[in-house]
Order: structure tokens, then C-alpha cells, then sequence
């Protein structure tokens, strides 16, 4: 609600409250306005930067233990493929027409993984 009310008055997002306040808030305002939440590119990028640390990780460890593929195919999944799965589900649903709730949850499904990734 504070971010709200700072914004409405100064024109200036107030993200001392936290950046993943902000990220949700703005992402959210972005969705019910019709607009493609852009948070889901970071998601994405983030994700695929998190694979690659793990693959270097298992590659550099290649000498001493085997390639771990069942772990590597989870990460692939949680950081590649959610993502990505996000992004088609933000192109492919018109948000804006979409319960709150569900956006919120949406918003959620976005923003929470980010805080792990970073």
C-alpha cells in the first residue's frame, strides 16, 4: 500500500521497501493494465546464467566425479524451462481479463523464484 500511495503522489517508485516488492507491484500494475510483465525476460535470462554456473560446476568437477545428468536435467527444468514456460504462459493469456487472484498468483510465480536465482 505504501508503494502505492508514494508512487501516486511523487511519481517515484519507492523501493526501499524492497526491490521484490517493487518487482511484484510493478509486474502486477503491468498485467492488469494489458501490458507484457517484462520481468519474465529477467526470469528467463537469470535462469539460463544459473544453468550455465551449475554446468561449469559439474564440468569442473568432471575429473574427480561423473557428470551428475539427473541433477543437471533438474536444473535445466527449474531454471530453463519454468521460465520459459512463463514467458509463453504471459504471451499467451490476455491478463488484463484474468481475475486478480490469478494474477497475483502469476506474480508470485514470477517474482519468487528470482529471489533464489539472484
Amino acid at each position: 500500500m505504501a508503494l502505492v500511495l508514494v508512487f501516486s503522489v511523487t511519481r517515484v517508485v519507492f523501493l526501499a521497501q524492497g526491490e521484490f516488492v517493487g518487482f511484484g507491484a510493478l509486474t502486477l500494475a503491468a498485467l492488469q493494465m494489458g501490458h507484457f510483465p517484462k520481468l519474465v525476460w529477467l526470469a528467463l535470462v537469470l535462469g539460463v546464467a544459473c544453468f550455465l554456473a551449475e554446468l561449469w560446476r559439474a564440468l569442473a568437477r568432471l575429473g574427480h566425479t561423473p557428470l551428475p545428468m539427473a541433477r543437471l536435467a533438474r536444473h535445466a527444468a527449474g531454471y530453463i524451462v519454468y521460465p520459459a514456460v512463463l514467458v509463453a504462459l504471459a504471451h499467451a493469456v490476455n491478463w488484463s481479463q484474468v481475475h486478480m487472484a490469478f494474477q497475483t498468483v502469476f506474480v508470485l510465480a514470477i517474482v519468487v523464484p528470482l529471489g533464489m536465482m539472484l
